[in-house]
């Protein structure tokens, strides 16, 4: 798998066939963009997932259907946060891994994956945490059928932070 870092406008708009977003054990999605591209559909969805949710999984919900703008087929919530938006390095590593191995189940090829760090957690612990565990994972899975791992953020300091630590790890 090639893995790349871009700084991007609106990561929504990145046609892919999964969309690793960063949540929080309530499943609200508060990006306003998201919500609006989508209508609401993927926040309806999450609605429905049965409660507890827990740290450190993976939800996966639609794009938000054929009236949605939002290009990935598939949104897999890794939840990341609690309701403070307090982000944990263990559930970083624990929902990449799995969403990892999800997108592998599912054949996904193109994979689009944001900073986990809700905002709150430090980016280069953020950048340290998701990139090597994405190294490790394809460490672990020689014969993977995901193609591209596109890391996309809108700021600039979140993208200088990406890129160091991916020189540094890959």
């Amino acid at each position: 798998a090639r893995v790349s870092i871009h700084k991007i406008e609106n990561p929504y708009l990145v046609k892919a066939d999964v969309l690793v977003y960063p949540a929080n054990n309530m499943l609200n999605v508060d990006d306003v963009l998201l919500n609006r591209f989508s209508r609401g559909t993927i926040q309806a969805e999450c609605e429905q997932i049965p409660k507890p949710i827990k740290m450190g999984h993976v939800y996966i919900t639609s794009n938000g259907g054929e009236n949605s703008q939002v290009k990935p087929k598939h949104i897999y919530h890794a939840v990341v946060a609690g309701e403070s938006r307090l982000v944990n390095e263990e559930d970083i590593r624990s929902s990449m891994r799995k969403s990892l191995h999800l997108a592998e189940s599912n054949n996904a090829g193109n994979i689009v994956i944001l900073p986990c760090d809700c905002g709150t957690h430090d980016i280069e612990d953020t950048a340290r945490v998701q990139l090597s565990s994405i190294l490790t994972y394809f460490k672990s899975k020689k014969d993977s059928n995901i193609k591209n791992i596109f890391i996309v953020m809108e700021d600039e300091e979140s993208y200088q932070t990406f890129e160091e630590y991916y020189n540094r790890i890959f």
